[in-house]
């Protein structure tokens, strides 16, 4: 019995190592269809405590003194504005490709900060957002969702670490209605 034996040996192996790379760099580049997720953004202590204030000032007067949830992403107004997570026609201090900062909770909120025409109720609702110039650190628009923001379409989420239940020194919290 004669064995034969290929010319050019192991040429599925070498076959499997090509497309193995080339299905790596197009997930490195960015046009693999399964590309590694974007991580957290890194906070300076600045921007977390800006961040964490401003959540927790916008929970306790919306309230909510104990949310359950509350993480933030980096992403842009040009981002928001193609979900349509701010309404038809948003208008923001900063310029659209800037970086903004996202931030979700989750609770029960009623909105006793909005402004809203007499007569009208107040929104209320399960997710508070609201979002903040990276540069400035200034609130640029906020809102009540009857449910809860998904932050993933705009990156990955890092939470933020709210104490519970929020306590601000001579206010008296805002009960949800």
């Amino acid at each position: 019995m004669r064995r034969y034996r290929s010319v050019v040996p192991g040429r599925a192996w070498l076959l499997a190592v090509v497309a193995l790379l080339a299905a790596g760099c197009g997930r490195i580049a960015g046009t693999g269809s399964e590309g590694a997720a974007d991580p957290p953004p890194v906070l300076s202590a600045a921007e977390e405590r800006a961040l964490v204030e401003k959540a927790e000032e916008l929970a306790f007067f919306d309230g909510e003194p104990e949310p359950t949830r509350s993480h933030a992403v980096v992403t842009t107004p040009r981002a928001l504005e193609a979900s349509g997570l701010l309404g038809p026609s948003p208008s923001f201090p900063v310029a659209p490709d800037d970086e903004v900062f996202l931030v979700a909770m989750e609770g029960e909120f009623v909105g006793h900060l909005a402004k809203v025409p007499e007569g009208e109720e107040l929104p209320k609702g399960t997710g508070l957002w609201f979002v903040m110039d990276r540069a400035s650190l200034e609130l640029v628009a906020w809102g009540i969702a009857e449910e809860p923001i998904d932050l993933a379409p705009y990156g990955t989420p890092s939470p933020l670490p709210i104490a519970t239940p929020i306590v601000i020194e001579g206010a008296t919290p805002a009960t949800a209605e």
